[in-house]
This record gives structure tokens, sequence and C-alpha cells, in this order.
């Protein structure tokens, strides 16, 4: 049945954005820090610190997590 879940439920990481109507298997992970762009379509584990996009959903990028989370630029004040 559509929209249901009789099988063992996703395990989804710390710090993961799920877009809008992404539509994800059961019994898979999605590892920690990724990113999973809308509408896609997980069918497979997503690595840590990826990007998914599509249907089905490919790793598009694996970013470092250091590099635009944990080392903000500092934003400059108009005096």
């Amino acid at each position: 049945m559509i929209g249901s879940n009789q099988g063992q439920a996703a395990t989804v990481g710390d710090c993961v954005y799920i877009g809008p109507h992404v539509s994800i298997v059961e019994d898979i992970t999605i590892g920690d820090g990724s990113i999973i762009g809308a509408g896609s379509v997980v069918i497979r584990d997503v690595p840590p610190n990826s990007v998914v996009v599509g249907n089905p959903g490919r790793v598009l990028t694996r970013p470092s997590h250091q590099t635009y989370i944990r080392h903000p630029a500092p934003l400059e004040s108009k005096s």
C-alpha cells in the first residue's frame, strides 16, 4: 500500500535536511549531515555529509561538513 510502513523504518542521522515531497524507502540509513533535495526518491543508503537529488536519488556531492558549517565567515559591520 502506498504511504504505509509495514517493515522497518528508515534511520535518519543527526543534522539531516530532508526537502519537501521526498520519498524514502524503508530500512535504509541516511548519514549525519546529509541533505536530501526536494522531490527526491531515496532508495539506497546515503553516506554522511552527502547531497542527494533526483528520482532515483543519486549522490550529487559529498561536501566537507567543516567547510560550510563549522567555519562560518564573519560578517563585517557597517560603521
